[in-house]
């Protein structure tokens, strides 16, 4: 099983899983084979079928520490956040060490529970302040629950102790409230000329100085940086864009003249906030968690996972058996999507859940729960492009960011859905622009919650002052005042015209008006 061990540390799933056949004939219900072919479906993103190799594993060896970190981490991957840290803490018992204590501070951090990572990280340094790991956890946790200043200050630290460089000014730049002196701008650029990064490394380095570089008025040394950590990015991601164009094109087709949905009054406890990244679906979401009935829930991977896991039962990819659901199977999954985010409406009626990448399940939605309320966010094209363009997203997230080309098609294969779907169910769907929203807050507000069925509460139009968790790339920018024009491209002139020139098609460029 050596071989199948040395695969998998390398992240090389195919020689893994090909290494693991002898011990699947000769010995399949070895706790040690359960456990390896367990790691390989983590890494094929089968995390269900994961969670079920290490919870057997735990069951015959409940001691096997390292088998329940592991099962801890498929649980977070499947969405089941409160079971994941149940099992990390059943490791610490066992395993009280500082390892461990991170597995379950990441693990409360990926489910929108900063208090209770901060307490962890703050543990943590209290045992050893050298610890870099647990620094940035305190930063990620404190900029979640909104103290922008103390988050600062925590990755100033790291630079300080010269410790995850890169990192610290990739986090402090991702703020994006933060402005550097001329000292510290000094700094990052030395950092991101230096010779000796890995491209990860550079990559991060590259993202923060082009932000560093647009704040100083810096554009043309912005738009190289950002070329550069693009260029980057890009070589670590999968992403083929002429099969995305016709999945999409599929999934319009797939539901014409789908007449099989859950019961009418199902899902009326939510709120789905979908579009592109960057387009303003944190603002719309911090409105609505300013209700006195909503929960902002950030953004939530239970509808993708509800999917996928029918898909997987199914044999069949998502949308091929769409025609095949009937009303009884519509209600099953739209059930499982509310069993799963129950706890988000533990303490208010409704929730909000803001996955930008739940688009193309947007029908889906409709099916499974047709009262929930759909806000398709919206904002001008170039200047959400731009703004992914400058964000680094997670791991196995928004693949398609990374190149001009592909980011203009993607948003043109959304363009083309979602207006289907504005058609086909105009009354549960509603498109909100970003830069209406801005320009013209109160009546856009009074119009929003009169579409998700909310009486009016004049705190929505405060909702900079709302105190929760936001944990998105706009978690700083929507704790402070509304801004009447959040636009950044202008400023760039010429040297953004090479990008600009991917979204022009037969003479027009698409906004974010309908």
């Amino acid at each position: 099983m050596r071989d199948a061990e040395q695969a998998l540390a390398a992240n090389n799933l195919v020689a893994a899983e090909g290494a693991l056949v002898p011990a699947m004939v000769l010995a399949p219900e070895h706790p040690k084979t359960l456990r390896l072919i367990g790691r390989a479906r983590y890494l094929r993103g089968d995390w269900a079928e994961a969670i079920r190799n290490f919870a057997t594993v735990a069951d015959v060896v409940p001691g096997d520490i390292d088998n329940l970190i592991d099962l801890g981490r498929a649980q977070s991957a499947n969405g089941d956040i409160a079971n994941a840290a149940a099992t990390l803490r059943r490791a610490l018992e066992h395993r009280n060490d500082a390892a461990t204590l991170i597995e379950l501070g990441i693990v409360l951090d990926a489910g929108a529970d900063s208090e209770a990572a901060l307490d962890v990280a703050n543990r943590l340094l209290a045992a050893d302040a050298d610890l870099a790991r647990a620094r940035l956890l305190r930063a990620r946790s404190l900029q979640a629950l909104g103290r922008i200043d103390d988050t600062a200050a925590e990755y100033r630290e790291l630079i300080r102790r010269q410790q995850e460089i890169p990192a610290a000014w990739f986090g402090l730049m991702d703020i994006k409230t933060i402005r550097l002196d001329a000292s510290e701008l000094a700094r990052l650029k030395g950092a991101y000329n230096a010779a000796n990064w890995n491209d990860i490394e550079r990559s991060l380095l590259a993202y923060a100085f082009g932000r560093a570089a647009e704040d100083a008025g810096e554009h043309a040394d912005a738009v190289a940086a950002f070329d550069s950590a693009n260029r980057l990015s890009r070589r670590r991601v999968t992403w083929d864009g002429a099969q995305w164009s016709r999945q999409v094109a599929e999934t319009i087709r797939a539901f014409e003249g789908v007449t099989e949905s859950a019961p009418a009054d199902l899902g009326s406890e939510v709120i789905f906030v979908v579009g592109l990244p960057r387009s303003g679906t944190t603002l719309v979401e911090q409105i609505l968690a300013a209700h006195s009935r909503v929960e902002g829930a950030n953004e939530l991977p239970d509808l993708a996972v509800v999917i996928e896991q029918e898909s997987r039962r199914r044999r069949r990819a998502f949308p091929q058996w769409v025609g095949q659901a009937s009303a009884a199977d519509w209600q099953r999954l739209g059930q499982e999507y509310l069993d799963r985010t129950r706890r988000w409406r533990a303490d208010k009626p409704m929730h909000s859940d803001k996955m930008p990448e739940n688009w193309p399940y947007t029908a889906a939605i409709r099916a499974m729960l047709p009262a929930a309320r759909i806000i398709d966010s919206r904002r001008d094209a170039v200047e959400t492009a731009w703004s992914c363009y400058k964000q680094l997203f997670g791991p196995n997230r928004v693949a398609y960011s990374y190149d001009p080309a592909e980011l203009a098609q993607y948003w043109r294969d959304y363009d083309r859905f979602m207006r289907v779907q504005a058609a086909r169910h105009p009354a549960h769907l509603r498109v909100q622009s970003h830069e209406t929203l801005t320009a013209d807050l109160e009546s856009e507000v009074r119009a929003l919650l009169a579409f998700c069925k909310l009486d009016w509460e004049a705190a929505c139009l405060q909702s900079h002052r709302a105190e929760r968790a936001v944990r998105t790339a706009s978690s700083a920018q929507v704790r402070q005042p509304l801004r009447r024009s959040t636009a950044s491209t202008a400023a760039y002139g010429d040297s953004l015209a090479d990008f600009r020139r991917h979204f022009v098609q037969e003479g027009t460029t698409p906004d974010s008006k309908r």
